[in-house]
């Protein structure tokens, strides 16, 4: 088994074909661009080079500015303050994104590089069912698409997601909500923009694919589910909404043990649709918002439902459900197994409703720390940066209710350094200092042969550690033996060789 990789950036390898330039207005035209305000992208190729009166060349960067989603101008810088004037229009120009034309080494995906998801999904028909192929998306930008996606990689397993080798990129989200074409910043990442279906937007259907950061909008008046999960399926850190107003299905849980894991979904017509007797559904740790009918479930519905936020109240639970509990919502109470507890949460509690920043408002609101440890709850919250749950200065720590955790302003979680010593004479004293000796780390004794401690790291001058260990208490003694170590995250394990003290 193999992991297979593919880049998704805006033209992919090819580039995308300027249709027109209408030099009056200097207007460019490409159907359904997907280009955002002050965007790269660099003329890869053409046949007759337009006339531009402070001048053009390939290979350079210009910056786009939405007009429509078929039209844009060009700037020279990133203010979008100089546009290029046309005067001449030029023949088979090609443009590709500066991003991709910045790549100076491709080998990771050779010639999988794809100008969306929708693009891959067809250039990796050929897939072997052994092998695990990752979509890795590169940059912020919008795919548009008039019909359903139903994800079809023949693989083993399928991955879409905004990481790099497993690094977050400009594709995500950020946990910014985006709505029209026109509003989409490069601060929203990488948007499916959907704008028509037959029954999905998008699906992922074979067993074991996963969705990670990925924005969808939906952009019609119909109902269609947005993000619809299969079997065996998880959803996590995803966006849905609906550009056209309140329209389509957030979620749907379509079959048993799909997974949706710290998503936001606002501006629907349903945020969660959830199928009925299929066997462990999991949601947690998500947020609906601005929705007209929450939730939609009957009483054959099972699964596990934990540190869930609902803005605009729950149905009536389902009996069959097997685990449910610490969600907040307005008015109704939430789904609770037997000892289970909730939260009243209102739209006050997050930061600005009317605007889709679903943040707590504050460290007193009511989702704060009203969440409980579930398994496969996200260590980040729907943001990638406020680590779950948030670093309190040494004070007690519980996980937040929703996607988005409170930032309590300590930063992240201090690194840690795991030092183990071998061959140690049972009995010793161990001493771990600060090189300049201001900083105690350890002062203790070791029981066995074997020493475990992990201690905090700083970043600063207290990481250089000065380690000492002597069995002096009882005979047989030992002299003192010592070492100097730089403390990193990565560990360290240190062979002791103590010398008896004859």
């Amino acid at each position: 088994m193999a992991t297979v990789a593919s880049l998704i950036c805006w033209g992919g390898d090819l580039g995308k074909q300027v249709a027109s330039i209408n030099t009056s207005t200097d207007a460019l035209t490409i159907t359904n661009h997907g280009l955002r305000n002050s965007m790269g992208v660099q003329f890869d190729s053409w046949t007759t080079p337009p006339t531009v009166t402070g001048g053009v060349a390939l290979d350079t960067t210009y910056y786009a500015k939405y007009l429509s989603s078929s039209t844009f101008e060009l700037y020279y810088d990133s203010g979008l303050t100089s546009k290029l004037d046309f005067t001449a229009a030029g023949t088979a120009l090609f443009l590709k994104s500066a991003y991709r034309k910045g790549l100076t080494d491709t080998s990771r995906w050779g010639t999988r590089i794809y100008d969306g998801i929708v693009a891959w999904d067809a250039g990796r028909a050929g897939a072997s069912e052994f092998d695990v192929e990752v979509a890795e998306i590169g940059e912020a930008f919008s795919e548009i698409v008039a019909t359903d996606l139903v994800v079809a990689v023949p693989s083993a397993q399928n991955r879409i997601e905004t990481k790099i080798d497993g690094v977050r990129t400009a594709a995500f989200h950020g946990g910014n909500i985006g709505v029209t074409l026109a509003n989409l910043t490069l601060d929203h990442g990488y948007v499916f923009y959907a704008t028509a279906a037959t029954t999905s937007a998008l699906r992922i259907t074979r067993q074991r694919d996963i969705l990670d950061g990925i924005s969808v909008v939906w952009a019609a008046t119909t109902s269609r589910n947005m993000i619809d999960v299969g079997a065996l399926c998880t959803a996590v850190d995803c966006l849905a909404t609906c550009s056209a107003g309140n329209f389509g299905t957030g979620y749907y849980g379509r079959s048993a043990f799909a997974s949706v894991i710290g998503c936001v979904v606002a501006k629907a017509s349903l945020g969660w649709s959830l199928a009925s007797s299929q066997a462990g559904l999991t949601f947690v740790n998500n947020t609906i918002a601005n929705c007209s009918t929450p939730i939609s479930a009957v009483s054959t519905v099972v699964g596990y439902y934990y540190n869930n936020m609902v803005l605009g109240g729950w149905p009536t639970a389902p009996t069959s459900f097997k685990g449910s509990g610490n969600s907040g919502t307005t008015g109704s109470t939430p789904w609770t197994s037997a000892g289970g507890t909730s939260a009243i949460v209102n739209t006050t509690d997050v930061a600005d409703y009317a605007n889709l920043d679903l943040r707590p408002a504050s460290g007193s609101s009511p989702q704060v720390d009203a969440g409980v440890l579930v398994y496969g709850y996200p260590t980040l919250d729907v943001t990638g940066e406020i680590e779950r749950p948030s670093y309190n200065n040494g004070g007690a720590e519980y996980i937040d209710i929703g996607a988005y955790e409170y930032d309590k302003g300590y930063g992240p979680h201090p690194a840690t350094c795991a030092i183990t010593l071998t061959n140690v004479i049972a009995g010793s004293s161990v001493l771990i200092v600060s090189q300049d000796g201001g900083t105690v780390h350890y002062n203790g004794t070791s029981a066995g042969s074997t020493f475990n401690q992990t201690i905090t790291l700083y970043g600063d001058s207290r990481d250089q550690w000065r380690i000492r260990v002597r069995k002096g208490t009882s005979a047989p003694y030992y002299q003192p033996w010592e070492t100097l170590l730089t403390a990193t995250a990565a560990g360290a394990s240190i062979y002791v060789a103590q010398v008896a003290d004859d």
